[in-house]
């Protein structure tokens, strides 16, 4: 009888603690006031939807798991990794509400996510991606930073980053934040979805505009850019009074005094100095009277180390030029000049150096390389008052001549001339190349739109390009052949 009493009493003790564990529990996730004990998980598995009050809280001591829809509100603190187990899902955290990362160590965000609010309160360590989130609201920033290496932080239509700062911010070696606005009648913008761009114009629609801002070093940008850029892709091609980057003290610009706003078309990938006013103080630099805004990747660098004058300076002259990325032993590599010169009316001098011993001092030029390698280039400019020198290491790479089916050609052209240049209605182009191939001859604007294009097979082509439909300027002559680019500057006045 005793025994049997013993066991009746355990039954009824153990059915109470179960009853009471279940109570805490219960209140907990109903709590909208109380501020429970961090202890109060060591880790959380949830396969099934999990309902916290609005204004409630829920500490997480350990790391979070889930394969399922969790909060409809409230707060969620998660001390260690936080794992989406469902690879064919999107986890949504707290669709409504806020999810912290407040752990005191590295913290990583394992899966595929949807925040609403993802904020950094880290008193240690760092938040590391490992796979691309979205943000509906806030990715907000307390302390601590957020390393998105290789991927994407996408901020959707209405996502904004809130009070990055040279202290708490996102790192990255590459990696986006990116974001599709409706930019309408645009006078003055505030800060874009707080990526750090500002853009003004005189009432214009832009409509529809993708904006990703990448963390990677453009070298050819200036003397080297800092790790960041803007990717700008607008409905609507238009003149704009002003635009404005925001850097940080920690992308350890060389020279501030020196920054500047470089841009380029992606279909061109030369970069193209457009000045600049810097604000030390708020780590900005203004870009004014910028031309028309379209497709466009814009950076910020110091203007050369090499040059001898400031940008401020009326003679200031700036290195700039385009050649090949690759060719073979005995082919014609063409160097293009699109130097910068403030001063419009002084001589240009140029010095060119292969990387091979040999030198040449056209603005524009071409070079064959007899053996094969890596070489370094650099083109010296100047207009008698300032001069810049800009260096391209182990840019070129030439393989030895090849002649296999299937496989890229050795020489291709024997010969190529245009002219005259400048022109004004038509130019002649004459190309022999050494055995009858496809080819193509392009003309692109400095925007790199494509203006017209043609088609040849035959091993002499000589034909006569129209140009009286293009407007004044500088413009790219592009021909193909067998997957080789040679590209050549023409001038239509």
């Amino acid at each position: 009888m005793i025994v049997f009493l013993k066991i009746v009493v355990s039954f009824i003790l153990l059915k109470m603690k179960i009853f009471i564990q279940l109570a805490v529990f219960l209140i907990m996730l109903n709590a909208t006031e109380h501020a429970w004990s961090q202890a109060a998980f060591t880790g959380l598995y949830q396969d099934a939807p999990v309902t916290i009050a609005e204004g409630g809280i829920l500490y997480v001591g350990g790391e979070y798991q889930t394969n399922a829809i969790t909060f409809n509100g409230g707060s969620i603190y998660v001390e260690q990794d936080i794992k989406n187990l469902n690879p064919s899902t999107v986890g949504l955290p707290n669709p409504v509400g806020e999810t912290i990362l407040n752990g005191n160590q590295d913290q990583k965000i394992i899966g595929n996510w949807n925040f609403n609010i993802l904020s950094l309160d880290k008193p240690a360590g760092n938040v590391m991606l490992e796979h691309d989130i979205t943000i509906d609201s806030l990715v907000s920033f307390v302390q601590g930073n957020l390393y998105i290496d290789n991927y994407t932080v996408d901020l959707k239509n209405k996502g904004a980053l809130y009070n990055e700062t040279n202290d708490n911010r996102i790192y990255a070696v590459d990696g986006v934040v990116t974001t599709t606005r409706n930019l309408q009648f645009l006078t003055k913008t505030t800060d874009i979805a707080g990526l750090g761009l500002f853009i003004e114009s005189p009432l214009q629609t832009f409509g529809t505009t993708t904006i990703s801002r990448g963390h990677t070093v453009f070298p050819e940008a200036g003397a080297g850019s800092i790790a960041r850029y803007f990717d700008i892709t607008t409905t609507n091609t238009l003149p704009v009074d002003n635009i404005v980057l925001r850097y940080f003290d920690t992308d350890n610009p060389s020279n501030e005094t020196l920054l500047q706003l470089y841009s380029f078309k992606s279909s061109r990938p030369v970069w193209f100095p457009r000045g600049g006013v810097v604000d030390e103080l708020l780590d900005t630099i203004a870009s004014p009277y910028y031309r028309n805004l379209g497709t466009e990747r814009i950076t910020l660098a110091p203007a050369s180390d090499n040059a001898t004058c400031a940008p401020s300076d009326p003679n200031y002259v700036e290195a700039i030029y385009l050649s090949s990325s690759y060719a073979f032993v005995e082919d014609t590599v063409v160097f293009v000049n699109f130097s910068f010169s403030k001063n419009t009316t002084a001589a240009m001098s140029y010095i060119w150096n292969f990387g091979d011993g040999t030198s040449a001092d056209r603005e524009d030029t071409s070079h064959i390389y007899s053996e094969a390698g890596f070489y370094t280039t650099t083109l010296q400019v100047s207009n008698g008052f300032c001069s810049d020198l800009r260096k391209k290491d182990d840019t070129i790479a030439v393989r030895p001549p090849t002649r296999d089916l299937d496989k890229s050609y050795g020489q291709i052209l024997s010969s190529f001339s245009y002219y005259p240049n400048p022109c004004s209605s038509v130019v002649t182009v004459d190309a022999e190349l050494t055995d009858v191939f496809p080819s193509s001859i392009s003309i692109f604007d400095m925007l790199g739109r494509k203006h017209l294009q043609s088609d040849y097979a035959e091993q002499n082509v000589v034909t006569d390009i129209p140009l009286q439909q293009l407007t004044p300027g500088m413009y790219l002559l592009e021909f193909q052949s067998m997957g080789k680019i040679y590209t050549y500057k023409l001038i239509k006045d």
